[in-house]
């Protein structure tokens, strides 16, 4: 070959070479990037709006862990002091409230169950937390990969029960080694941890927001959405000054606390305030759910100052169900024994059932609404009946 073609073809080939990209490398670059949309943004990102309050609130935790969630987690004890430590960081920088563990004890097996409702609702029975913030319990993982917080955690709303599940998830370990085979070993797991971290953290300020009366909110970017979301940093301003209501209140002992005191300031702010960062209709649901709880507790205060021999009497107080059928009353006189047997499904059933037959009974509509409250049905499901219990009330008797 004459030097001249060489000098040709040198400077042709150093072209290919540099215009050829190794299809490994371009494969890793690609999941080098996927990975980084994947990492959670900093939770701390949500010291934004911070409601006025001088002193830091401690609120005292117990909690309760189960044989299952114990099985999954490895150093139980330590990795539920960081999740508490990463979640109370959040909530020092939005509403100067600390999170402290009073103890951490053993779940009793009977209160472990796959429906975290029962779980919340047996929770209050073994412990009703009067001398402490909340009581929450730790359980099992859920059988499928889920990003609902409505699957992964439940709390009361304003009340002081929450439980959340074992999130550590196989399914994503397998799905990120699948996904990221160019990636070492050692980056894949901090991609996994991170995730984690921030998944958990995510959850248990979600149910921390619904114990102190948040709502759920549009954005993915808010904690209070009902998905999942590795962009959430936040908690919305109508949603903070909603929770330092309860704050406030659930700061103190509980012989200085009046329940109905505290739903009559969250009704009036409520009714003051229907910020777009919410869910449409969640805030007035939440008000029909209120306004219940309210005619209930006036009820019973009429009913305590005003004794009388049918007080006294052994006989219980007289259900009006006319209108019924024979079935359907019998079906009526069921759902007590279902509810003190613990068939909740049966219980549930059978109120939703009879009352969307019989709209125009006052006790059946009030029964509905009582066992959706109870059963911390959510809101949207229930508030038809509520309603219907309230405008019922107000009927002189015999109409």
């Amino acid at each position: 070959m004459s030097l001249r073609l060489v000098a040709l073809l040198v400077p042709c080939a150093l072209l290919m070479a540099c215009s050829y990209q190794n299809p490994y490398i371009t494969k890793r670059q690609a999941q080098r990037k996927a990975a980084a949309e994947l990492r959670p943004a900093a939770l701390d990102e949500g010291r934004q709006a911070k409601p006025v309050i001088r002193a830091i609130k401690r609120l005292p935790l117990r909690i309760y862990v189960d044989a299952a969630y114990e099985r999954r987690e490895r150093n139980t004890r330590r990795h539920i002091n960081d999740l508490v430590e990463h979640a109370s960081e959040v909530l020092q920088n939005t509403l100067q409230a600390k999170l402290e563990i009073e103890s951490i004890r053993p779940l009793p097996d009977p209160v472990v169950d796959n429906n975290l409702d029962i779980v919340v609702k047996r929770l209050a029975e073994l412990d009703a937390g009067t001398d402490v913030a909340f009581v929450l319990a730790f359980v099992g993982a859920h059988p499928i990969m889920t990003l609902s917080f409505h699957e992964l955690g439940r709390a009361e709303w304003i009340g002081k029960h929450l439980a959340m599940r074992c999130l550590d998830d196989v399914e994503e370990q397998r799905a990120l080694a699948s996904a990221f085979d160019t990636l070492s070993t050692e980056a894949r797991t901090h991609l996994y941890a991170e995730r984690k971290q921030h998944k958990e953290t995510a959850v248990l300020l979600h149910e921390l927001g619904h114990s102190l009366g948040a709502m759920h909110a549009n954005d993915q970017t808010d904690l209070m959405h009902p998905q999942y979301h590795n962009t959430a940093v936040r908690l919305s301003p109508a949603n903070l000054t909603l929770m330092h209501h309860i704050l406030e209140d659930r700061a103190k002992p509980d012989a200085d606390r009046n329940q109905s005191e505290l739903l009559q300031h969250v009704q009036a702010y409520l009714t003051q305030t229907d910020s777009p960062d919410w869910f449409a209709g969640e805030r007035d649901s939440h008000l029909q759910l209120i306004a219940a709880a309210l005619a209930r507790a006036s009820a019973a205060q009429q009913q305590q100052a005003q004794p009388s021999a049918a007080q006294t009497a052994e006989a219980p107080p007289t259900i009006d169900l006319r209108g019924l059928s024979d079935k359907d009353k019998a079906k009526f006189l069921a759902i007590d024994e279902h509810r003190k047997e613990q068939r909740v499904e049966q219980a549930y059933a059978l109120v939703t059932e009879l009352a969307d037959r019989y709209k125009d009974n006052a006790a059946v509509q009030s029964k509905a609404c009582e066992l959706g409250m109870a059963f911390r049905v959510e809101p949207r499901f229930i508030m038809g009946y509520c309603a219907r219990m309230s405008e019922l009330s107000k009927k002189p008797k015999g109409h």
